[in-house]
């Protein structure tokens, strides 16, 4: 039995997509465009989505691959139809203020701290409301986390970082407030957004 079959047995499998060369979840179905051992699908994300019945897939998982989605809107859209009621996402993408983002010229998308709350119903308790024209039905956003960081092997700046991210962490006031005073001053590595679908 192939992945998609199982998939579409219903039993609410959980799905990583651009996994690569290593998986960054245990347990769940990789999706990714380039056949490496760790991946279990090895097919564009909108084709093997496309192949995927409604309502089969429990949790989702995508870090740094939402940036290189040509139609975001398409693929989140396709999420919610796969996805049963209560199912989880979770997606990590790097923060605008990435300097590293800019060098990848495969980008597409930039994401920020309110990348989100247009796209789903923000639940987060955010000050800033942002216009909700591009909402997609059935997506709610319910956390949202700016993580700080850079290679380990620069000790001290990836420490500096890392209580950096538990200061802007700490509130949504201090998340809101870094983003709109202090990027320039310290760029944010990645966002990671908490998702969960409600039909």
């Amino acid at each position: 039995m192939n992945f998609i079959d199982k998939i579409n047995q219903g039993n609410g499998e959980a799905l990583e997509f651009g996994s690569g060369g290593a998986r960054g979840r245990t347990g769940y179905i990789t999706v990714d465009l380039q056949d490496l051992p760790a991946v279990d699908i090895c097919m564009d994300a909108y084709q093997a989505l496309a192949q995927m019945h409604d309502n089969t897939i429990e949790k989702v998982y995508a870090s740094h691959f939402i940036e290189h989605i040509d139609d975001l809107s398409e693929f989140l859209r396709e999420i919610v139809r796969v996805c049963k009621n209560g199912a989880t996402i979770e997606f990590r993408a790097p923060h605008f203020s990435n300097a590293w983002f800019y060098s990848d010229v495969t980008h597409k998308t930039f994401f920020g701290l309110y990348s989100f709350s247009y796209l789903a119903d923000d639940h987060t308790g955010m000050g800033r409301q942002v216009p909700g024209y591009a909402r997609i039905s059935g997506l709610e956003l319910d956390n949202v986390k700016l993580g700080f960081g850079t290679l380990k092997k620069w000790f001290l700046r990836y420490y500096f970082r890392k209580a950096q991210q538990v200061i802007v962490n700490s509130s949504r006031f201090t998340q809101e407030l870094y983003e709109d005073a202090f990027t320039a001053l310290f760029p944010c590595y990645d966002v990671h957004y908490f998702l969960r679908i409600r039909k």
